[in-house]
C-alpha cells in the first residue's frame, strides 16, 4: 500500500520574489523514516526547474514559479504528488 499523500485545500499565496509567485500548499503528513524520505526525494526531483516545488517532509510544499509561464502550475504539483505516491509504492512495497 502506498503512502497516499494528497493536497489539502487551496494554495496560500505568500507574495512574490524576484517577479515569481510564491505559494504554500498543505498535504497530508509525510511519515518520518525511510518511506517518507523516499517519497520526498521522488517528489522533489520532479519540480526543480523554473517551476520549483519543495516539500518540507512534514506537510507543507512551497512552490515558486512564474504563473504566466506555468498557468497550470497547481495541476503539475498535483501530478508530481501522484507520481511520487506511485513510484514510492513501486520501490517500497509493504510486506
Amino acid at each position: 500500500m502506498g503512502l497516499d499523500i494528497t493536497r489539502i485545500g487551496a494554495p496560500r499565496p505568500l507574495g512574490h520574489s524576484a517577479g515569481r509567485a510564491v505559494c504554500e500548499i498543505t498535504t497530508t503528513p509525510v511519515p518520518p523514516g525511510r518511506r517518507g524520505d523516499k517519497w520526498s526525494t521522488i517528489f522533489g526531483y520532479q519540480l526543480t526547474g523554473s517551476l520549483r516545488a519543495q516539500h518540507d517532509r512534514a506537510e507543507t510544499i512551497t512552490v515558486t514559479c512564474d504563473p504566466g509561464e506555468y498557468p497550470n502550475w497547481l495541476l503539475l504539483v498535483d501530478l508530481a504528488i501522484l507520481r511520487a505516491n506511485e513510484k514510492e509504492e513501486a520501490v517500497s512495497p509493504e510486506r
